[in-house]
């Protein structure tokens, strides 16, 4: 099976048709449904590859510049889909429950910029029945914003400012 996928380098976005790996035991083909653009995506488009604080040092971070080389991709990290079809080996979600084809599933991992995409059962997140589709597909996001405010210190009263 093929599907668009999409890699950039700074400044170009580039579409690309792949063949997806074949599914194996232990895997979920999913239908893309949404994939948001994380503010990272938006930094490497740009071309920074460095934590600003080590670049304001002097001192860049070897590690992260090995670690992001361009060509970048395929991409997208905050979105989801539906589950297509599922490996024979797949039985239960690591969060409980079953899944199954027809399941609508918010990813935790790359990637959601395609058509579909093929992943371990613990790199989604079933979405609940009375959340939407687009709500659930956030559920990456929601992660990172919750963890924040969990370890930022604010406590109840306390007034913040969202940006």
């Amino acid at each position: 099976m093929e599907t668009r996928t999409v890699y950039l380098e700074p400044g170009k976005i580039e579409v690309r048709t792949e063949t997806l790996p074949e599914l194996q035991p232990n895997q979920l083909l999913v239908k893309t449904h949404q994939a948001s653009v994380c503010g990272s995506e938006r930094y490497f488009y740009r071309g920074i590859t460095v934590r600003p604080e080590d670049d304001a040092r002097g001192e860049p971070d070897a590690s992260l510049k090995e670690a992001y080389a361009y060509p970048m991709g395929p991409l997208g990290h905050e979105g989801g889909g539906i589950v297509e079809e599922i490996g024979s080996a797949v039985n239960l979600y690591l969060g409980g429950g079953k899944v199954s084809v027809g399941d609508r599933v918010g990813s935790l991992i790359y990637p959601t910029y395609t058509d579909y995409w093929v992943t371990d059962p613990s790199h989604v997140q079933p979405i609940s029945d009375g959340v939407s589709f687009d709500v659930g597909c956030l559920y990456e996001p929601l992660g990172c914003a919750a963890w924040a405010a969990l370890h930022m210190g604010v406590t109840p009263g306390d007034w913040v400012a969202v940006n």
